[in-house]
Order: structure tokens, then C-alpha cells, then sequence
């Protein structure tokens, strides 16, 4: 339990508070220490007292003096002569026996009662006790006094040091703040002369530098990879081409061929994307239209849909959105696909317009279960066909644009998958299109 409170305590609270715990414990002991001291300290003082007391009082009486009354401001005495009967004591003072030294309470005072016997004859001895419990209370206000002024020294101590302490701390955020992944930064151990600081610097110092060889590692392959893949699918693609142009082919030769060409240039675009993903770099004028994308995607499983019988519904107002191509391609594929592979026999629906995308399907819908986990890399369900890949890099794509993507579905009741895109993404001055496909 401390430990889960305490991982939800900012470092200057925890600093702060455990400054005022020792604090807070240190007044308190001193405060029990005190209490008990004076208790002990008041025992010896009332004892004393009324031991010499008494010792002055035996040797008065010894020389029959008259020693029954008022003695001094806060004492009384009372003797019982030889013979006489204990009955005109106060009724407190007649359970006292011989040598006894006693709290009593006579008329609802308190007093320290003793009693000595000389010559057979009784002295009583009472000391009033109320002027030294209100000097007990008037040490206890001024410990409980004590102990609220130094714990307010205390917050004021630990609020100043919690400042100076954490400030070393404060500056070596705000630099690190300041850091950009790719970029050459400065070292920063320079900036502490005091040795704990340094250390915690110096290890920043050595984890950038591992990152930055890290990312350099990443951009290099990127970029190799990237040229490397796009060559053969650039030569695939021209060879494709010209494979196509050709007037004699077979009419099974020609679907191949044009199979193939769709396969490289949603490669392409595939390439495209992950590279996109993988240089984690902003892109500058790179705008897309939607809708038009759409229309180039859905010829991709235009057979598919006569082949499941699927009825396709499109509801599209073209929309510009700050994206490469490539990427809204991929996202489109994915969906669609995901839609199409999951259905038969009942309808998807497309919807693009200047604040969102919607496909929707009401094919078998996806478990419970499944449907928190389907844009985690590689997870498959059940019914899935595919390596898990798809819907992982429309999370990502979406997360890396802005875009916000939701998905809610019920088994048997079919999917609908929503990514909004932000206001300055779109542009809204296009004409609405309908269509029935």
C-alpha cells in the first residue's frame, strides 16, 4: 500500500513529507519525553515537600506547638491528639495510614496527602496540588505550541529545501525537454559541477548517444532498404507494362499480368508507408484526396464482391487530407479488406467526408475478447486470414497523423471502423458524390 501511494507522490511531495515526518516524530518524542519528565520531576518535588514538611511539623510538635491549621499558601495540617478519635478528619484523610503519601480529594480539590506518627499522636499533612497542575497545563500549552510552530518551521524548511534541491533536478528536465530524436544534441554533464548531478547526466549523456547511433542505424537501413526495394519493384512494374501492351496475349496470360501489376504497385505504395512509419519524420505539403483514392482502391476487390455476393454502398464527399498517397492507400486497403474478407453475402459501406472515414460492414463481427486487441502487431484472431499486419499500420499511420480511429462491433451484427481526421487535415470544397458500386 505505502509503496503504491508512494509511486504516485511526486519527488518534491515525498521530499516534503518525509522532512516533515522527521520533523513531526522528533517534536513528539521530545514532547513524551518532557511529559513524562515533569511527571517524575512533579513525584520527587510533592515527596520532598512533604517530607520536610512533616520533618518541621514532628519537631514542632514534639515542643507543643501549635501546628493544626493553615501552613503556608497551599498546605493544611491536622492533628489527632492521643486518645482522640479520627472522626473529625475529612473522610480522605482517615484511609491514610502511618508513613503513607497519597492523592486525595477534600471539598473537590485535589491534594498530596501524608501522614506521620509522633508520640502517639496523629499529623496530617495536605498540600493543594491544583496551582501545580495548572503549571502542568500551562507546560503542556506551551509543548503543543511548540510543536505546531516547529512544524510550521518545518513546512517552511522543507518547502525551501524541497526548492533548492529539486532545481539541479527542474534544469536537467527542461534541457531534456529540449531533445529531438535525429537530431545532433549537446552534452549536458558540463552543466553540474556537483558530483550526483554529473553522474545523472553523464548516464542521459550515454543513453543519447546510444539512441542516436540507434536511430542512425534505423534511418541508414530505411533508406536502403527503401531504394533497394523500390528498384525491382520499378523494373517489375516497367516489365509489367510492357508485358501488357502487347496485343497478342491470352486472355489468362492478360488477368495474370494485370494481377501482377496491381500486386507491384500496392507494394509500392506499401513500401511507401512503412517508410513513412519507420523515418518518423514530418511531412510538408503532401496533401490526398480521399475520395479520389477511393476510387482507385475499390477496383481491387471488384471481383471479390461479385464473388460473395457483397452489396457495396459509397457515400464519399472528396476530401483533401494532409497524407501522402501512399499511406491513405494503405489505410483504405486494409479496411476494405478487412471488411470484405468478413463478410458474405451482406453489405459494406463506405462513407468519406470532410471530418471522417467509415467502412462498415454487417458481416460476422469480431469477439469481445478480440476486438481490444486487433491493432496490436501481429495478432490474429480465430477467423483471421491475414499475418496480423493490416490493422497494426492503420493504428500506427492514424496515431502518427493525428487521426483519431475507433472500432466497435458485435458478433453476427458486423464492424465499424471510424477514423476522424483533424480539422486542419481536410478541406471541405468539393462537391458530394453518391454512388451505388
Amino acid at each position: 500500500m505505502l509503496k503504491f501511494i508512494g509511486s504516485h507522490l511526486s519527488l518534491r511531495l515525498r521530499l516534503f513529507l518525509g522532512m516533515l515526518a522527521v520533523t513531526f516524530t522528533a517534536t513528539v518524542g521530545f514532547a513524551v519525553a518532557m511529559h513524562e519528565f515533569v511527571g517524575v520531576l512533579e513525584d520527587e518535588l510533592l515527596n520532598q515537600t512533604l517530607r520536610r514538611e512533616l520533618d518541621s511539623l514532628a519537631m514542632d510538635y514534639r515542643e507543643d506547638a501549635t501546628i493544626a491549621g493553615k501552613r503556608g499558601h497551599s498546605g493544611q495540617v491536622y492533628v489527632v491528639a492521643p486518645g482522640e478519635p479520627r472522626t473529625t478528619l475529612p473522610r480522605a484523610l482517615q484511609r491514610i495510614e502511618a508513613g503513607d503519601y497519597r492523592e486525595i480529594h477534600i471539598d473537590g480539590r485535589e491534594y498530596f496527602a501524608a501522614r506521620r506518627d509522633v508520640d502517639d499522636g496523629q499529623i496530617y499533612f495536605t498540600l493543594d496540588v491544583e496551582s501545580i497542575e495548572d503549571l502542568e497545563d500551562r507546560l503542556a500549552a506551551i509543548g503543543w505550541l511548540t510543536l505546531a510552530g516547529a512544524v510550521l518551521l518545518s513546512l517552511i524548511i522543507a518547502l525551501v529545501f524541497s526548492f533548492l534541491i529539486l532545481r539541479p533536478v527542474r534544469a536537467l528536465s527542461a534541457r531534456l525537454a529540449g531533445f529531438h530524436p535525429g537530431q545532433v544534441n549537446a552534452p549536458i554533464a558540463h552543466h553540474y559541477s556537483d558530483r550526483e548531478m554529473r553522474v545523472i547526466a553523464e548516464s542521459f549523456d550515454g543513453l543519447i548517444e546510444r539512441f542516436h547511433a540507434f536511430i542512425e542505424r534505423e534511418r541508414s537501413f530505411t533508406e536502403d532498404a527503401g531504394h533497394e526495394l523500390r528498384t525491382p519493384l520499378a523494373v517489375a512494374l516497367s516489365a509489367n507494362e510492357l508485358l501488357l501492351s502487347q496485343t497478342d496475349l491470352s486472355p489468362k496470360t492478360r488477368e495474370r499480368a494485370e494481377r501482377t501489376q496491381a500486386a507491384c504497385i500496392r507494394m509500392q505504395r506499401l513500401v511507401s508507408a512503412l517508410l513513412f512509419l519507420a523515418r518518423d519524420q514530418p511531412q510538408h505539403g503532401e496533401y490526398c484526396d480521399v475520395a479520389s483514392t477511393l476510387d482507385e482502391v475499390l477496383p481491387y476487390y471488384a471481383a471479390e464482391i461479385t464473388k460473395k455476393n457483397l452489396s457495396l454502398r459509397v457515400d464519399t464527399h472528396p476530401s483533401r487530407v494532409a497524407a501522402p498517397a501512399g499511406i491513405v492507400d494503405c489505410v483504405l486497403h486494409n479496411l476494405i479488406e478487412n471488411a470484405v474478407q468478413h463478410t458474405s453475402g451482406g453489405t459494406v459501406d463506405i462513407c468519406v467526408n470532410n471530418e471522417k472515414l467509415v467502412v462498415s460492414d454487417n458481416g460476422e463481427g469480431i469477439a469481445p475478447d478480440a476486438l481490444e486487441h486487433i491493432f496490436n502487431r501481429r495478432y490474429r484472431s480465430a477467423n483471421s486470414r491475414g499475418f496480423g499486419i493490416g490493422l497494426y499500420l492503420v493504428k500506427r499511420i492514424c496515431t502518427r497523423l493525428g487521426w483519431l480511429i475507433t472500432v466497435t462491433s458485435s458478433l453476427d451484427a458486423g464492424t465499424r471502423f471510424e477514423i476522424s481526421f483533424p480539422e486542419e487535415a481536410s478541406d471541405s470544397r468539393h462537391a458530394r458524390i453518391e454512388g451505388q458500386y
